[in-house]
């Protein structure tokens, strides 16, 4: 079995091999530059993951060293001579995978996986036997790619649908739950049910009326008929399942409105009809309480559970993959374990805590509910002034996004608020971003969360079970358990995925850092995203999508000055379409006028951005028409004259 992950010394072609005419040459290893202890380290790893699926006992590096002597095509090349089997090729197609998964910059590993197994060009070898074996190379790693992109799309396929079919698990349950109420004759409980139901089937309509507003409006009307017929989560799986890309006429990424539309799901019907179902259980004895109605509070839980999982994850992840540094080289992301065991385990762990910090939330809530519903209220006021004082305090009480300056501060309360309710009943990871909520506050308001949710389910059984008060709904044993066994699974799953992070990230989850730190490191080039190349075009981005309660204006007025015709960010017509696409440079110099307009520290400053922003507007034109790139600009000037 060992022979399909490395090739015995047998089956390899020595250095001083037949070229299939019977002509032996000689070779001498010592004239190329090899590292063999690198190749057998290659070779000892990809024996291991072999072992790991094949049960094959662990080697010693020692022993793998003579199997990969003559690992390097470098090594296997003749001048003007043809000797490479079929073997070699499958060789070096597996070291390409080989090096581009090592740890490190992605770029450099293919350089040095080029330098050092591929033929050198210039080393006198016949130039057309060099483009078969290099067709015949890329080939090989085509085969090899395939089966990964299968996996890929089925592990895509089984993701979003385990999430659909939980989502819409949920969904008719709940309509089956709320005709249940009205065939009993509670009609209190069906309209409250049903009223969750349409809830999130207008906070849908709503939330495709915004993302549709560049479609036709017969588009647009059909986008919003199936939205209401809260279809939207259906769509967006598709769309991203299909991988479909953004288009001129969609507002958002298939991928973001897929989060949208789960987030509007959990916030806007999972944790109202959880809360409500709850509620009905705990002042229903367990006699009138039916199947139907547990298995509706089950599905709630568990979708809720496997989509801040699911969410979670992937995001983490692809933040992760997309630096070209090395998945972990990013300060911020790099939770996810290195092996896909430690993978596999993290996400089971995270569901677990995911739906068990859910669960325990909602039932300490309902027991506020049940005890004393006005101390509810105030809990969740008191709660929710602190995490705004906490979170202004951190220089994270505004929001970011698109055109955020121009943004009113009631939607930024709004966002404020819904990042509450996402701390306190779903612990999503990128919430410790710093300028989201910031490690600190994200893990001691879980810890806090935690803590007050046992204090608080424990006094209202006392005051419940232990008093004169009669109390006629759920019984003691129920009341212990429903509450016991989802708060140890909470703890003992919360530690589990401690553990499991990556000692190099852990930390993020507790970083003090603000998000007035953290975009003034990305603005000073300390910390560069994966999506831009050089440190200006992540300015530019930053001042499009960053309120500027979030960096130094200072900071901004100099780099200002600063600015160069020659500069990376100015050498084409348009912006790099990391920042956005289709933005030119008259929008990134309007913007600079807006923000400082609207946020300048005095007039003296604000005079002086405004000509600095003028003047070199007119150079970039200047310089654009010069190379003929600038042609609305040189017909403009051609029709003055």
């Amino acid at each position: 079995m060992a022979s399909s992950s490395i090739v015995s010394p047998e089956a390899t072609p020595t250095p001083s091999g037949n070229d299939g005419n019977g002509d032996v040459d000689d070779f001498d290893v010592d004239d190329f530059d090899v590292d063999v202890e690198k190749m057998a380290q290659l070779a000892a790893s990809r024996f291991r993951r072999a072992s790991v699926n094949m049960g094959i006992p662990q080697q010693d590096l020692e022993v793998l060293k003579p199997q990969v002597q003559n690992f390097s095509m470098r090594n296997r090349f003749q001048r003007g001579k043809k000797w490479y089997s079929e073997l070699d090729q499958q060789l070096v197609a597996q070291s390409f995978f080989e090096f581009t998964t090592l740890k490190g910059n992605a770029s450099e590993n293919v350089y040095e996986w080029y330098e050092t197994i591929m033929p050198d060009p210039e080393s006198g070898i016949d130039p057309i036997e060099l483009a078969k074996f290099n067709r015949s190379v890329f080939m090989q790693i085509a085969e090899k790619v395939k089966p990964l992109q299968k996996l890929s799309r089925i592990g895509l396929t089984l993701r979003i649908f385990f999430c659909l079919l939980l989502s819409y698990q949920d969904m008719v349950t709940d309509i089956l739950v709320s005709i249940d109420f009205y065939a009993k004759g509670e009609v209190e409980w069906f309209a409250l049910s049903i009223g969750f139901v349409i809830l999130a089937s207008f906070c849908h309509v709503g939330l495709t009326v915004l993302l549709t507003h560049k479609m036709t409006f017969i588009k647009r009307m059909k986008r919003v008929l199936a939205a209401f017929l809260l279809l939207n989560p259906l769509i967006d799986g598709y769309s991203v399942w299909t991988g479909r890309t953004q288009s001129a006429e969609d507002a958002m990424d298939p991928i973001l409105r897929l989060l949208l539309s789960r987030a509007v799901e959990l916030l806007a019907e999972s944790l109202p009809e959880a809360i409500l179902q709850m509620y009905i259980l705990f002042v229903t004895p367990m006699s009138d309480v039916s199947t139907l109605q547990i298995f509706s509070i089950l599905s709630s839980i568990l979708a809720f559970g496997y989509t801040v999982t699911d969410t979670s994850i992937q995001v983490e992840q692809t933040e992760m993959f997309r630096q070209i540094r090395g998945p972990y080289s990013d300060t911020l992301h790099g939770l996810l374990p290195k092996s896909n065991r430690g993978g596999v385990a993290m996400q089971i762990a995270h569901f677990l805590f995911s739906t068990s910090y859910f669960a325990t939330s909602v039932l300490a809530l309902v027991a506020i509910l049940v005890t004393y519903w006005p101390g509810a209220c105030l809990l969740i006021g008191l709660e929710l002034v602190a995490f705004l004082v906490v979170r202004s305090r951190t220089r994270n009480g505004l929001w970011q996004g698109s055109q955020t300056v121009r943004m009113s501060n009631l939607y930024s309360l709004l966002i404020c608020v819904v990042s509450y309710f996402a701390i306190a009943y779903a612990p999503y990871f990128q919430a410790r971003h710093p300028s989201v909520i910031g490690g600190r506050l994200f893990f001691a308001g879980i810890l806090l969360k935690i803590t007050s949710n046992i204090i608080l389910y424990t006094s209202c059984g006392i005051a419940l079970f232990g008093g004169s008060r009669t109390y006629t709904g759920i019984d003691l044993n129920s009341y212990i358990l429903v509450f016991t066994i989802p708060a140890i699974m909470t703890v003992t799953s919360g530690m589990l995925v401690l553990y499991l992070c990556t000692d190099s990230h852990r930390h993020t989850l507790w970083s003090p850092e603000t998000g007035f730190e953290f975009h003034n490191r990305q603005f000073k080039g300390d910390y560069i995203c994966a999506a831009h190349l050089t440190v200006d075009a992540q300015r530019a981005s930053l001042l499009f999508s960053i309120h500027p309660h979030f960096y130094d204006l200072d900071y901004v007025e100099h780099w200002i000055m600063r600015w160069d015709v020659r500069d990376e960010l100015f050498r084409h017509a348009t912006l790099p379409s990391s920042i956005s696409t289709g933005l030119t440079h008259d929008d990134l110099f309007d913007q600079v006028n807006v923000i400082f307009e609207k946020h300048g520290k005095n007039d003296q400053v604000k005079a002086a951005v405004r000509k600095r922003v003028e003047s070199f507007r007119a150079e970039i034109q200047e310089q654009l028409l010069e190379e003929g790139s600038f042609r609305q600009g040189s017909t403009t000037t051609r029709g003055e004259k």
